[in-house]
């Protein structure tokens, strides 16, 4: 199967959303098995007790934070990057729609389908580097798999009726219900890629490091969020009821550089510091006819604490340097603390309380083209 055959769609709220630009699709699921010896045998009586997980991994080029909306992640000021309905009790059903050999997915009115139910997120990441374009990542953590068979319920259809069963016997949608499921109509044209000399970027109190930052060379940056969750079950169910977030929900930021000024810092004067920072990554395009630059979206994060620093220096080659920080996601309310969303409409107060600017004037404040 080819990647034009497949397509994802989202369903939460009451609607599907199409996800666009996307680059891997994966999914995997394991179970979990408990071995039970018994007298006069000498292996094992395996018994397959429970779906320990299923996995839905999606990656996507970054443009404007139109997947991160489709899947429920806040990009309005006011709230962090998740809200209730998405890193709460409130999950999505995700679509994994393809269709036959030789034929589009894109303008094709009827498809077959797998079905992950009952899925939360699990993880988020973006990454973005000198010479690619910066990509998003997430893992959806679903509660089962329905693979639908090619000639007897597979294609869906505008209209169609079906109705499909959760591990524990309750029906998804109302038994006979009808679901409509869009057709795709694909990626918006002229919005696919942000290229990397379009990456601008500004880090709060950068005296705190033993190297001068923005103005060293930067060569990447990534950001990573793992939620953890506590799964909540009961004897007589197959499958957890609940899975709650464990707060607060830490996150990483990790920069490399190619080194050029050192600061008049010592590894005293950090210990001493313990000082915590922000860090605001602004993502925009450049006319092609030399107009004014303009941001399509970004990522603030606050309250961030650097946690280590290493420096590689190969034979024949640059230096390389690798800061870490640290930080925690609070409550859904917090405003000082974790990851948070804008987009070129709704950035107004979203920077950090200790200077509201945007970023330096500077050419260090680039990535590197």
């Amino acid at each position: 199967m080819k990647s034009h055959n497949l397509g994802i769609l989202a369903h939460n709220e009451g609607e599907f959303r199409e996800l666009e630009n996307l680059t891997s699709i994966d999914y995997s699921f394991s179970l979990l098995k408990e071995e039970v010896p018994i007298y006069g045998a000498n292996v094992y009586c395996q018994d397959i007790t429970k779906l320990e997980s299923a996995s839905l991994e999606l990656s996507w080029y970054l443009y404007n934070f139109r997947n991160e909306e489709r899947i429920g992640l806040n990009t309005s000021y006011g709230a962090g990057i998740f809200e209730k309905n998405i890193i709460g009790e409130n999950s999505s059903d995700f679509y994994l729609c393809f269709s036959p050999d030789g034929e589009d997915l894109v303008g094709l009115d009827n498809f077959s389908a797998t079905l992950f139910t009952s899925g939360l997120l699990s993880s988020y990441s973006v990454t973005a580097a000198v010479g690619d374009f910066p990509k998003t990542s997430v893992s959806i953590d679903a509660l089962d798999i329905k693979h639908v068979d090619v000639g007897f319920d597979s294609y869906f259809r505008p209209g169609g009726i079906f109705t499909f069963f959760r591990p524990d016997g309750t029906s998804i949608y109302v038994t006979a219900g009808t679901i409509d499921l869009p057709p795709f109509v694909g990626s918006i044209p002229n919005q696919l890629f942000v290229r990397p000399g379009d990456i601008r970027m500004d880090l709060g109190d950068a005296a705190t490091a033993l190297f001068r930052l923005p103005e060293s060379c930067v060569q990447s940056f990534s950001l990573e969020i793992t939620p953890e969750r506590d799964r909540i079950s009961y004897l007589s169910e197959r499958v957890p009821s609940n899975r709650k977030i464990r707060f607060p929900i830490p996150f990483t930021v990790t920069l490399e550089i190619n080194p050029s000024e050192v600061n008049d810092t010592s590894l005293e004067d950090l210990l001493c510091q313990r000082t915590t920072q922000y860090m605001n990554v602004v993502f925009g395009k450049t006319p092609c006819a030399g107009g004014v630059w303009e941001i399509l979206c970004g990522y603030s994060m606050r309250n961030i604490k650097l946690v280590s620093q290493d420096f590689s220096m190969p034979l024949n080659e640059d230096g390389n340097m690798t800061f870490k920080w640290e930080g925690q996601i609070g409550g859904f309310n917090d405003q000082h603390n974790g990851v948070f969303l804008f987009k070129a409409d709704t950035y107004e107060g979203v920077f950090s309380t200790e200077d509201e600017t945007l970023f330096d004037s500077e050419e260090g404040d680039y990535f590197s083209p």
